[in-house]
């Protein structure tokens, strides 16, 4: 049995040619060959993993550990987006819960007028007079919209929570290979 040491950015591995590693990483094996006089990784007659130097000859596991960089990056990014996402959803939610909020409390104000009651409809600077019935029903249906878009975004923030985990999960699953 040949002991092989293969030296990766800022990782030691030692194993040797019976050892599960050398069947979970048989390109890294046939990089190093039988004979280490002519592998990218070589080390003195004592073996000690400290003296190791490499040449410039790329190994397939630097090319695997490239290829893991970049994903746990594109990950990383993804991430970072699907947090940003969160945030205007939070903020959506907010917005319209204070919108909800608002036109409740005004139809509970409504509720308790007489229906003779002059009342007037901000519209931009200036206010116009308008029939309380017909405010109450828009103010009905502003509760309604907005009632359909927090259920809306509610599902979409736990869409994108769940996406969230998903890419946290492989992450970390990546981070232990």
């Amino acid at each position: 049995m040949r002991r092989f040491i293969a030296l990766m950015p800022q990782i030691c591995v030692t194993f040797d040619s019976a050892s599960p590693a050398s069947r979970l990483y048989p390109s890294l094996l046939t990089t190093l060959g039988p004979d280490l006089s002519h592998s990218s990784v070589q080390s003195d007659p004592s073996g000690d993993p400290s003296t190791l130097t490499r040449s410039t000859h790329t190994t397939m596991a630097e090319v695997q550990d490239q290829s893991h960089l970049e994903e746990v990056k594109k990950l990383t990014q993804e991430r970072a987006a699907l947090f940003r996402q969160l945030y205007q959803y939070q903020a959506q939610l907010d917005g319209q819960s204070t919108l909800n909020r608002r036109s409740d409390l005004t139809l509970r104000e409504l509720q308790t007028m007489p229906d003779d009651v002059v009342t007037f409809r901000v519209v931009g600077r200036m206010f116009m007079k308008d029939d309380v019935n017909k405010i109450k029903s828009d103010i009905h249906t502003l509760i309604e919209d907005s009632s359909a878009s927090i259920a809306k975004l509610e599902a979409q923030k736990k869409a994108t929570e769940k996406r969230i985990a998903e890419i946290e999960a492989e992450l970390k699953e990546l981070i232990e290979k």
